[in-house]
């Protein structure tokens, strides 16, 4: 009888279809990643029911805590170097046999291996990942490396050092990293209490507690984020800034730190830059409506002038963008970005890393690549008069420029650039499209239900006809949270002649305003509306659009 594939198993217990299987399989082609991984990235199904699907099938037992099996004495039969290499647990020995936890049961190449170095037979037990790196630091004493810095001041530089590049220290720090990335977090913050140290991920815009360390342990790997990123050591006081790059499952995850002093220690906050997997910069790939993607694509086409994108901070401006860019990118065409940071590399752009220290700025950078025959520029973002000049005079001497600016609402940037100084005509003649953009989260597809909406919200959202919304009560596949992955939602205003001509006679916002409704131009409000309407989002989302925009 042939031995049955993993996947073969999930379709069987009917965890998910054939057509999902197939899905998967294709994207395995593409991203060095175990079956198991991509399924629980597409959020198909949760670690936790793969593994009891598994365990029911394969006869396995399964335990979501093996620490408590563990007996210590086993670390002296395997390194922690291949249990880490592996993602084993070793847990007890029981007549003969090693009983380790794994995530993968059908890895038989290491269950020999670890037969072979052991001596004994193997048996494994199916345990979460989490549950598997929690029981390693246990294991090897992970959790008790204590060392206090409270002397530092008197040590020299290369003995602190020395101290914090310990391997315990060293791995911790990339396990919290390894671990952010696997859930597609776009921010860890590291914050000090009195007590502890809390460990926080942003997953979808939000943030939530990963794991609590020992207040003991906090100047080592602050002290080791601190030298990883080039930032000073010694200085504690002040507030810095520092960069560096980390290997996170085959993929090189560019990381941008921040530290501030807080009463208690350094806080840091640790952004991943374009290290979330389930993100592919294509417009056919990015859950936004069909009509803004119609949208965005005639906007894409336009020869010369300016596309502006607003928005505040992680509302999927740089997502767009590169979307754009790709929608763009040709071998006839040459492109370039200037950036601060650069977020994501792409083939045949040519991308421009901000560096300040250097003199290398937004207009500095923009005057150096008008000498570079670009068609297409990308400004990650207009900060100043003078910046905004230099982009104005791009576009009207024939180039196509992509940037964001920091506003409301679309109409907002044109008021925006004249408050800079850019002469109204000139805005006029060079902007051909103004976008406001948002991020709101998306009701989990697995526990979301109709519930009765609210008059009030029926008033507050114009919604007389709907009678009920869709709600997620909170399971495992959403992290009991009601919410699983976000979508866009635009406001697109293409500027036409008769807008060229309001702004160009100093029109006021509401004479803007009061034009483009006219046009039957559909804002902010009415997307995410649209989405309640659909069952996509919830009221309490839209409510952060309604009070967020003017």
């Amino acid at each position: 009888m042939r031995r049955m594939k993993f996947g073969e198993i999930l379709v069987e217990e009917q965890l998910i279809s054939e057509a999902e299987l197939q899905e998967a399989l294709k994207r395995q082609k593409t991203v060095r990643k175990k079956l198991g991984q991509i399924l629980i990235d597409m959020r198909l199904l949760t670690e936790n029911e793969m593994l009891v699907a598994l365990s029911r099938k394969l006869k396995f037992q399964f335990e979501e805590n093996p620490i408590k099996h563990l007996d210590k004495s086993v670390r002296d039969l395997v390194t922690y170097e291949f249990s880490q290499q592996h993602k084993i647990l070793p847990l007890f020995i029981e007549n003969g046999t090693l009983f380790f936890a794994t995530n993968d049961p059908l890895d038989f190449v290491t269950m020999e291996d670890l037969s072979m170095i052991t001596g004994f037979d193997t048996l494994p037990i199916l345990s979460p990942m989490s549950a598997i790196e929690h029981g390693l630091n246990v294991l090897y004493n992970l959790d008790n490396v204590t060392v206090s810095l409270s002397a530092e001041i008197d040590q020299d530089e290369e003995s602190l050092i020395k101290r914090v590049d310990s391997a315990p220290v060293v791995k911790m720090v990339n396990n919290i990293i390894n671990s952010a990335y696997s859930v597609n977090a776009s921010d860890i913050h590291i914050e000090p209490g009195k007590d502890a140290t809390r460990i926080r991920f942003r997953i979808d815009g939000t943030l939530s507690e990963h794991m609590v360390l020992n207040k003991d342990l906090h100047e080592l790997v602050a002290t080791r984020i601190k030298i990883v990123s080039g930032m000073n050591i010694a200085e504690k006081r002040k507030p810095q800034d520092g960069s560096f790059r980390h290997v996170a499952e085959y993929t090189e995850v560019d990381i941008r730190v921040s530290s501030i002093p807080t009463p208690d220690g350094e806080k840091l906050v640790l952004r991943l830059l374009g290290a979330d997997q389930n993100i592919k910069y294509d417009l056919d790939s990015i859950d936004i409506s069909d009509e803004s993607k119609q949208q965005l694509r005639e906007i894409s086409r336009v020869p010369h002038g300016i596309l502006l994108l607003t928005g505040p901070t992680g509302s999927g401006k740089t997502t767009t963008l590169y979307s754009l860019l790709n929608e763009i990118s040709t071998p006839e065409i040459s492109i370039v970005t200037v950036e601060d940071p650069v977020e994501k590399s792409f083939e045949g752009i040519t991308q421009v890393q901000i560096n300040a220290k250097a003199g290398l700025t937004f207009a500095s950078g923009l005057r150096s690549i008008l000498r570079q025959d670009p068609d297409v520029i990308m400004l990650g973002e207009i900060r100043d008069s003078e910046t905004a000049s230099i982009a104005i005079r791009a576009a009207i001497t024939g180039h196509f420029v992509l940037s964001t600016l920091h506003t409301n609402d679309a109409l907002s940037s044109i008021v925006r650039l004249i408050d800079m100084g850019v002469e109204p005509y000139m805005v006029a003649s060079s902007i051909k499209a103004v976008i406001a953009q948002r991020l709101v989260k998306k009701v989990c597809s697995h526990c979301g239900q109709k519930v009765p909406l609210a008059n009030e919200d029926k008033i507050l959202f114009n919604m007389d006809g709907l009678t009920h919304e869709m709600k997620g009560g909170g399971c495992e596949r959403c992290n009991h949270t009601g919410y699983s992955g976000r979508q866009a939602v635009f406001e697109i205003v293409f500027i036409d002649d008769t807008l060229q001509d309001m702004i160009s006679d100093g029109a006021t916002m509401s004479e803007l305003k009061s034009y483009v409704v006219s046009k039957g131009t559909k804002f902010l409000k009415d997307d995410v509306i649209r989405l309640i309407q659909e069952g996509k989002t919830t009221t309490e989302e839209a409510r952060k659009i309604l009070f967020s925009v003017n």
